[in-house]
């Protein structure tokens, strides 16, 4: 009977030891988090004369218990890797990739970049993902520089390929006679690609008349909490899109955002850092890719076409989409207007 006492005693002090264990790593956890958000508020905010450092972009692999985690969709050539970078910077969590790329994928990572529904893109996340933000550029420029990515991995079509030539990535851009080549095969499928992509999101995943399989199973909300547009993102310094994503940031559930006298200065420093986002690029620089005047027209025609489909809707989020279209619009229009009247000799001409 003393025996059992003692057996019985002995496995209550066991039993609380191992809570206690567990009790003290859960707490080692939540403190290792918050001491390494604090740490990266320290170097983004604490140096003398309101400098910042940037030398670590972010720390945490992982999304925090409860936090709501975001997609960042863009047609390919869309600016993702500033975007994933700012964002990276802003919440000191690191950015996945729909293809793993970056290994983090299965590290429940707080955010996730992709190109799906684009044949680029793969839903490889499950049902893991919340809230999707929608980054858009200028198909002026996101073709070609769709294109030039293209061209890096030697327009490879299957995955060994593709990893064989990773190490081009954001290192040559092609010979004009390369795009131009690539351009009058190549330009109606991807317009139609490119409208096709921002028409899904704004619709809310719906394809063909219906909502994807994809939205409709798995509880992510399909329709974007903003649109980014990466044209006006990209600037020297911060603009309304900077804010517009550190606001969206601010009002996800259970996602620390660094101080926000830090963030000026962070946008500031990535933006320098072209190594971060633009790699070592030499060759073709870009205002040397050019449009023929008659792709330019068909581009201001289904972006008109896309823009007319939404003008009329209320949802804030949309007419968002809509203001940058008509800024798209507003800017082709120009250019195909420059090439009809001076620039179009010896450019040929391409057959829709």
């Amino acid at each position: 009977m003393k025996f059992a006492k003692c057996s019985k005693m002995a496995k209550l002090t066991a039993g609380f030891a191992l809570a206690s264990i567990l009790f003290l790593a859960v707490n080692m956890n939540v403190l290792e988090t918050s001491f390494l958000l604090k740490e990266h508020r320290a170097l983004t905010k604490l140096l003398e004369n309101g400098d910042c450092d940037i030398s670590v972009i972010a720390e945490i692999e992982s999304a925090e218990e409860g936090a709501v985690k975001t997609l960042l969709a863009s047609y390919p050539g869309s600016g993702k890797r500033f975007t994933w970078n700012a964002i990276s910077g802003l919440t000191n969590h690191i950015t996945a990739d729909d293809h793993n790329l970056s290994g983090h994928l299965d590290q429940n990572p707080l955010v996730i970049k992709t190109s799906w529904p684009h044949q680029e893109g793969v839903w490889s996340w499950g049902d893991s993902m919340d809230q999707v933000i929608l980054l858009v550029r200028n198909p002026r420029w996101a073709i070609a520089s769709y294109h030039t990515m293209k061209y890096e991995l030697n327009f490879a079509t299957d995955w060994e390929s593709t990893m064989r030539r990773m190490s081009n990535v954001y290192k040559e851009r092609p010979a004009i006679q390369v795009w131009n080549e690539w351009r009058n095969e190549h330009f109606g499928a991807e317009m139609r690609n490119y409208v096709d992509y921002i028409d899904f999101w704004l619709s809310g995943g719906e394809k063909n008349g219906t909502i994807d399989a994809e939205c409709e199973t798995n509880h992510i909300e399909c329709r974007p909490k903003t649109v980014l547009d990466f044209d006006s993102f990209y600037q020297t310094h911060p603009t309304t899109e900077f804010f517009k994503l550190g606001e969206i940031l601010d009002q996800t559930s259970n996602v620390e955002v660094i101080a926000g006298e830090a963030r000026v200065c962070v946008m500031d420093k990535i933006f320098d850092a072209k190594e971060l986002h633009q790699g070592g690029r030499v060759g073709t620089t870009a205002p040397s890719i050019r449009f023929t005047s008659r792709q330019l027209e068909y581009m201001l025609l289904k972006l008109t076409e896309l823009r007319d489909k939404y003008q009329q809707n209320t949802d804030l989020v949309v007419q968002e989409a809509v203001v940058i279209l008509n800024n798209y619009i507003i800017q082709v229009a120009a250019e195909a207007h420059w090439e009809e009247t001076v620039g179009n000799i010896g450019l040929g001409w391409w057959p829709y």
